[in-house]
């Protein structure tokens, strides 16, 4: 892999980690039921992906 591919690796993962710290960080504010059941759903789509994305590079 190029240098410029890990770096585009290396940002889609810390974009990842973002949304991650900050669906945290809203679920724990917010009182709404249906609300915090959607904020599950998005949190756990994007431990999927981040997942998936992570094996692919291992090669696994």
């Amino acid at each position: 892999m190029s240098e410029k591919e890990l770096l585009y690796v290396e940002d889609t993962l810390s974009h990842l980690e973002y949304l991650k710290r900050h669906l945290c960080l809203n679920k724990e504010c917010i009182t709404d039921n249906k609300e915090i059941e959607m904020l599950k759903k998005i949190e756990k789509k994007i431990n999927g992906i981040y997942k998936n994305f992570y094996h692919t590079l291992k090669g696994e």
